[in-house]
């Protein structure tokens, strides 16, 4: 009888690790966005205030290691990107990114952060194509 609990423990124990492992590897992002490269609109992502003291997190997933530039020009009374151009914003390798940027001007002027995960994913290519899934 002892026996038979110690194992209902232990694959209860194993069960609960497994799973709480997943879970805590998705991270908790609010967005993600695939891209393959080229532009990608910034009101795609999920921006907080720069003040705030929990960011919120989104995930970029970059098809192959192509360069991506994230577009801030639909963003509505947009004044500056911190680091780059006033409309645009490049992102050139994997890891973590705070962008910021204003919107506004004299006292309505507020500042904006967009965090992002930056990772790549890589899809087997042929003779400069995707290669099928079904082969």
């Amino acid at each position: 009888m002892k026996t038979k609990r110690k194992k209902l423990i232990t694959v209860m124990i194993g069960i609960i690790l497994l799973v709480s492992q997943q879970v805590s590897a998705g991270t908790n992002y609010v967005k993600t966005v695939n891209s393959t490269g080229g532009t990608v609109n910034a009101s795609e992502f999920v921006s907080t205030y720069a003040g705030a003291t929990i960011p919120k997190w989104n995930n970029l997933r970059i098809k192959n290691g192509a360069t991506v530039t994230i577009d801030f020009s639909g963003i509505p009374d947009i004044q500056s990107v911190e680091g780059s151009s006033i409309t645009t914003a490049q992102i050139t390798s994997v890891g973590t990114v705070e962008i910021k940027f204003k919107t506004g001007t004299g006292a309505s002027e507020k500042e904006f952060r967009i965090n992002l995960h930056v990772n790549y994913y890589g899809v087997p290519q042929f003779n400069g194509a995707d290669v099928p899934s079904n082969i």
